[in-house]
């Protein structure tokens, strides 16, 4: 059972880098005007790191998971 919670939680981080990435990106879209409004806003003033910050977790979370289900 207790061998199943890191690699859980490390793809869960995974999902997390990869929707901040695309996020930051402005691939995911909102159909409200005013969530779009501020999505745009954050992109523009965090755009750049939050890119990176979402490339890193995505990259470090790889490794992590693969590291756990390879047992090494």
């Amino acid at each position: 059972m207790f061998n199943y919670i890191a690699p859980v939680t490390e793809f869960i981080f995974l999902c997390a880098g990869i929707y901040m990435y695309l996020f930051a990106a402005g691939h995911i879209k909102f159909s409200d005007f005013e969530a779009e409004a501020k999505a745009q806003k954050i992109r523009r003033e965090n755009g750049r790191w939050l890119r990176v910050l979402g490339l890193a977790v995505a990259a470090i979370m790889t490794v992590n998971l693969y590291l756990s289900l390879t047992g090494q």
